[in-house]
C-alpha cells in the first residue's frame, strides 16, 4: 500500500514509542540543521532519510534512525497523524467544581472530510489547569477546521468521586496539530462547561490562546 497510494504514510523520528504517542516528537525538520527526521514509508524511505542526515547533520554517524507512525487496523492501513492537546480550564468555576474522572473522544473535521470518533488518553482524573496530549491517527481530513469533543464521566477509580448532580468538566481549549499539513489550530467550545456524555462542537478560538 505504501508503494502506490495518495496517502503520505509519514513516520516521525523519536527516541521511543512512548514519547512518540505522548507527542514529544511531532516535527518534520529534515531540511534544518540537526533537525528531526521524517520519512514517507515506501521504496525510497531509507534513501530519503540517509540523504537528509548527510545534508543537514553535523555528525553523520547516525546509521540507525528510529521512526514511528500509526497504521489502521484494516485496509486502507495508511493514516494521517494528529497531535491532540486538551487543556482543562483553571478558571474559578473549574477550581470550585474540582476535577473529574473520565475519558475523552474526539472527531476531527476538515476541508476534505472527518475522522471517526477517536478515543483519547486513558480513563483518568482531570485536574483544573492540567494539560493532556496524545498522538492519534485517522484519515486525511485536509486542513482542520473544527471538531466534535465528548467527555464521559466514569467512577471506576474511586467511589468518592460519585456525584449526585450531573458530572461536568471545564475545558479551556483543544489544540490540534496536523503533521501532514504542518498546521496548528486552537479549538474552543462555546461554553467551557462540558456535560458528561454530551458531544460539543469546537470551533476555531476567537481570541489568542495562552496555554
Amino acid at each position: 500500500e505504501s508503494v502506490n497510494t495518495q496517502c503520505n504514510f509519514l513516520a516521525v523520528e523519536c527516541e521511543s514509542w512512548e514519547k512518540f504517542l505522548a507527542g514529544d516528537c511531532f516535527e518534520c525538520e529534515s531540511d534544518k540543521k540537526n533537525g528531526t527526521v521524517c520519512a514517507h514509508f515506501g521504496l525510497t524511505s531509507v534513501q530519503s532519510v540517509h540523504t537528509s542526515i548527510l545534508q543537514n547533520w553535523e555528525k553523520t554517524d547516525r546509521s540507525l534512525v528510529k521512526l514511528f507512525t500509526i497504521t489502521g487496523a484494516d485496509w486502507p492501513y495508511c493514516r494521517s497523524l494528529y497531535r491532540v492537546t486538551v487543556e482543562i480550564s483553571n478558571s474559578t468555576s473549574s477550581r470550585e467544581h474540582n476535577g473529574e474522572i473520565g475519558e475523552f473522544d474526539i472527531q476531527i473535521q476538515g476541508t476534505a472530510g472527518k475522522t471517526e470518533s477517536i478515543l483519547l488518553y486513558k480513563e483518568q482524573y482531570y485536574k483544573p489547569g492540567s494539560s493532556h496530549r496524545q498522538v492519534v491517527a485517522g484519515p486525511n481530513v485536509g486542513s482542520v477546521t473544527s471538531a466534535i469533543l465528548r467527555w464521559t464521566h466514569h467512577t471506576t477509580f474511586n467511589i468518592l468521586s460519585w456525584r449526585f448532580k450531573r458530572a461536568i468538566l471545564h475545558v479551556k481549549f483543544v489544540r490540534v496539530d496536523s503533521l501532514d499539513h504542518k498546521q496548528t489550530l486552537y479549538l474552543c467550545p462555546k461554553d467551557e462547561v462540558i456535560v458528561s456524555g454530551k458531544p460539543v462542537r469546537l470551533q476555531e478560538c476567537s481570541s489568542v490562546i495562552s496555554s
